[in-house]
């Protein structure tokens, strides 16, 4: 079975005229095999940033799996 390691990463910044700004990511990996690298940038106009539910996601899509999702009312 292998092994899917996930390094979870953040990235701050203050800026002077915005104020604080923090951004997450993850370096996955399969194996020691780098796969994925979702670099967090904290930003005041464009930060890129990554949730968990972001990062399993493109896990799956890398393993080469099709994700759907269906929202059911009760």
């Amino acid at each position: 079975m292998s092994t899917i390691h996930i390094q979870w990463l953040s990235d701050e910044k203050n800026c002077e005229l915005c104020g604080p700004s923090w951004s997450r990511g993850a370096r996955v990996s399969i194996d020691g095999i780098p796969i994925l690298n979702l670099e967090p940038v904290a930003s005041c106009t464009d930060p890129l940033d990554y949730s968990e539910e972001q990062v399993y996601s493109e896990t799956l899509k890398a393993l080469g799996h099709t994700i759907t999702e269906q929202y059911v009312d009760d």
